[in-house]
């Protein structure tokens, strides 16, 4: 697209001639300021297609394709498969456009042809004069008797603070992609998202997963995909730590789940998958990229309780309610030492049978005697439960772990 560029003058320029009595610059005078027109002469190219060229597909209803700037006269007869014109297409400036096909009409080899002139128009970008599209080709091996891989998202960990690092020595989240199947299968089109409005958000490379292997995939937004000897791979978007879903889908036109993970709120250091391999779900404080899961070291984050009061520093005595899920197992520490005392401890003086809702009175003095309550919730371990670290506690202090 053509642009142009006006040049002014600062009204405080200050540029004057060497008379004796200096004449200043007049900066609105005809032809002071100037313009500078910038023509487009590059022809727009295709930044995204999908599926991705050279893929292996079930079969071919439609095809996505994204442009590096604006085109117009995009139309149906631009696309043709073996031949066959495309039945529609939908889009506007840069895409998506999805050209819809007459899928029963692809088995084998698809040889896919996107012309810049037909009779009903011709692709081009909005420069004057206007850049026609190059046309391009490319192609898709249809098989409709292509088996369902077996392959699932097996182990996430959203809060990867100093774990598994990736080549360039950073921390970051992942996903592990096993193959649980007795086949080999070809990744090339597949694609990773944690969006469910974009199932292409993210795709493999042209590279096999073999029968009973593990991969992971690093979440660091680094968007990385060379397959190269000692590269990982790295997705275009990170993992949130609050909970989401990712999801895996298999290269066919419309896009084909093959797996999604719906995970909670998860905690530093912590991974979450299928305990053993198996069905269920848990948290692994010792993460296994690459590697079987184990047991389970629990099984959910136990909610955080509500308190009326924030934390911080109080000159009086104040008191703090806590309300927390029945069974809960609540400590504190007096000095913000690492050694807590149990809710069960008489110097809480509360009872030792926890009740749902508990009343302690805590402050922090400005004296040389101070009283430092921090509490944590520690959840509920007959139920493999897990809770936060330092729930409640003085500024500054982080709290401990309570593994």
């Amino acid at each position: 697209m053509n642009t142009s560029s006006t040049i002014n003058w600062d009204p405080n320029h200050g540029i004057h001639d060497d008379s004796s009595i200096a004449n200043p610059f007049d900066h609105t005078q005809s032809g002071a300021p100037w313009v500078y027109k910038v023509v487009d002469t590059e022809a727009p190219k295709i930044q995204k297609t999908f599926p991705l060229p050279n893929s292996t597909l079930t079969q071919l209803n439609e095809i996505s394709l994204t442009f590096n700037e604006p085109v117009q006269s995009v139309r149906a007869a631009n696309l043709l498969v073996n031949g066959v014109p495309a039945l529609s297409v939908q889009g506007e400036g840069v895409g998506p456009y999805v050209f819809k096909l007459e899928s029963s009409e692809f088995i084998g080899e698809a040889l896919v042809e996107l012309i810049s002139t037909s009779d009903e128009g011709s692709i081009s970008d909005y420069a004057e004069p206007a850049n026609l599209l190059e046309s391009i080709s490319w192609s898709y091996e249809i098989d409709p008797d292509l088996p369902t891989p077996k392959i699932r998202i097996n182990e996430i960990h959203a809060a990867n603070l100093d774990g598994l690092k990736d080549e360039d020595g950073d921390a970051e989240d992942w996903v592990e992609i096993w193959n649980y199947g007795d086949t080999s299968v070809r990744l090339l089109g597949w694609t990773l998202t944690d969006d469910s409005t974009q199932p292409e958000q993210w795709a493999f490379p042209d590279m096999t997963i073999n029968a009973g292997s593990r991969l992971v995939v690093f979440a660091s937004g680094k968007n990385r995909s060379e397959n190269t000897f000692g590269s990982r791979l790295h997705t275009n978007f990170k993992l949130g730590s609050n909970g989401e879903t990712i999801s895996l889908f298999k290269a066919e036109s419309p896009p084909h789940l093959v797996d999604s993970m719906s995970y909670p709120e998860q905690r530093n250091n912590i991974s979450f998958g299928y305990v053993n391999d198996l069905d269920s779900l848990g948290y692994f404080q010792s993460p296994t990229p690459g590697q079987p899961n184990k047991n389970a070291s629990f099984l959910g984050v136990w909610p955080e309780p509500d308190f009326n009061a924030e934390r911080g520093y109080y000159d009086n005595p104040v008191n703090v309610y806590m309300t927390s899920l029945p069974g809960s197992e609540i400590r504190f520490t007096l000095d913000g030492s690492a050694t807590p005392f149990k809710s069960s401890d008489p110097l809480l003086f509360v009872p030792s049978e926890l009740k749902n809702e508990i009343t302690a009175g805590y402050f922090i003095g400005h004296g040389s005697h101070q009283l430092v309550w921090s509490i944590w919730d520690y959840g509920n371990k007959s139920q493999k439960h897990h809770s936060k670290r330092g729930i409640m506690g003085t500024p500054g202090f982080s709290g401990m772990d309570p593994g």
